[in-house]
């Protein structure tokens, strides 16, 4: 079995799990220990803290993202707005990126972004190849979900839409996928890249 973990949201996700309604999980995570602009990133003892906590010790194990390859980020967005966002976080600032969406109020600019959100997408991609390689049945990336980043602009909080990196990645591959988004609010980033692909 692996991970399933992480926040208030996942409640009853981990109750299902305890009852054996869920048979198989994975938690994809970012490297183990990061702490960028304020955003520490969970790592293996504190998962595993967390899974002990939830009586799934002994069943847990913690996976971490690999991902420093920006080819897949150009799956969900244009060239131009990856080197905007990476001059953005080396410091740079001009009107182009306030009108991508950086540096506004819900998108701050910080030093590490680019690293970040290369991070939070990697565990959401590498949690779907093992969906789509049978490795596991059920995935979960406590640190991804950015449904509000759009093809060429950041949003709500949203710098890169990691959600649309993965389902591309997958519909390349010819697959499928359905995308069920929980979330109170309105996945528009994800939406507004597939509204018109009936592979999704």
């Amino acid at each position: 079995l692996r991970l399933i973990l992480l926040e208030e949201k996942t409640e009853l996700l981990l109750s299902r799990l305890r009852r054996g309604q869920i048979d198989m999980a994975l938690l994809a995570l970012p490297v183990a220990g990061d702490d960028l602009h304020g955003m520490r990133l969970f790592d293996e003892p504190f998962c595993l803290a967390v899974s002990d906590r939830h009586r799934l010790a002994g069943r847990a194990s913690v996976s971490a993202s690999d991902l420093d390859d920006e080819s897949l980020l150009l799956l969900a967005h244009t060239r131009y707005y990856i080197d905007l966002f990476k001059r953005a976080d080396e410091g740079e600032f001009s009107l182009e990126m306030l009108e991508a969406g950086l540096g506004t109020g819900d998108n701050p600019v910080f030093r590490g972004m680019y690293r970040f959100a290369l991070l939070t997408s990697g565990g959401t991609w590498q949690g779907a190849q093992m969906l789509d390689s049978g490795e596991a049945r059920f995935v979960f990336n406590p640190i991804g979900g950015y449904h509000h980043a759009g093809k060429n602009h950041a949003g709500g909080f949203c710098y890169v839409n990691d959600i649309g990196i993965a389902i591309m990645d997958l519909i390349k591959r010819g697959r499928r996928v359905v995308y069920i988004d929980v979330d109170v609010h309105h996945g528009n980033g994800v939406q507004d890249l597939f509204y018109k692909d009936s592979r999704v």
